[in-house]
């Protein structure tokens, strides 16, 4: 299964444009990087480092948040990964490559201590809510992976039931990869999280049509008097 790759980030301490615009400074003047500015839709800055590494076409870029004035992102691209795709390892260790001397002459310019702040792996994967991940963890350990047994599914209709009553967002795809870290064939994952999917939507139907009848007679008894 492949690894999920973190989103990184640099916080700041001045607008964003401000910051991509010393930032591209910096790494005008080292001398090692292929700098190129782009300010549509947001404010973007893309580095193409000259050193020679294990991966074809790397390019870092780094982009302005609309909804965060003190964050940029960091994204990193190749045309050709090694490994392909790449792991969360190789992933950070490219990001580290580009930026991290370019931080390194960014601070000392401005007397700052701005950092790459990358998650962790494991943070990387979805995450659940304590009693929700409890839930899900008493399903997952007695669940046959291959396919559901009877006993399975009142521990998965619980799962189901808590997360739809506790409004706990839970992606199908994310779904997927939480059942395959716990040992669940991919096909088996896949039916599974429709299964839950179509649970949600099911109770939220029911309950829903339980709430507009309880209005509905509320206003019976309202005529009535």
């Amino acid at each position: 299964m492949e690894d999920r790759l973190p989103h990184i980030s640099i916080r700041i301490e001045i607008a964003p444009g401000e910051f991509l615009r010393r930032f591209r400074q910096v790494a005008l003047q080292s001398g090692e990087y292929l700098v190129e500015s782009i300010t549509a839709p947001t404010d973007q800055l893309q580095l193409a480092p000259l050193l020679v590494t294990g991966h074809k076409g790397l390019v870092g870029h780094l982009h302005a948040d609309p909804h965060d004035i003190r964050r940029v992102w960091v994204n990193i691209t190749a045309e050709r990964w090694d490994p392909d795709p790449p792991t969360y390892q190789a992933y950070v260790e490219a990001a580290h490559a580009i930026f991290s001397p370019l931080l390194h002459s960014y601070n000392q310019a401005h007397g700052t201590t701005r950092r790459l702040n990358i998650p962790s792996l494991a943070h990387t994967e979805p995450q659940l809510p304590e009693i929700a991940r409890e839930v899900f963890e008493t399903f997952v350990a007695a669940a046959d992976k291959r396919g559901l047994k009877r006993e399975d599914w009142s521990r998965l209709f619980d799962f189901i039931r808590h997360c739809t009553s506790y409004n706990v967002a839970l992606a199908e795809r994310d779904l997927v990869r939480l059942l395959r870290l716990n040992g669940f064939e991919r096909d088996h994952a896949r039916d599974v999280a429709r299964i839950f999917a179509s649970g949600q939507r099911m109770l939220l139907r029911k309950w829903r049509g339980e709430l507009a009848q309880g209005k509905g007679g509320e206003g019976e008894m309202q005529k009535a008097k």
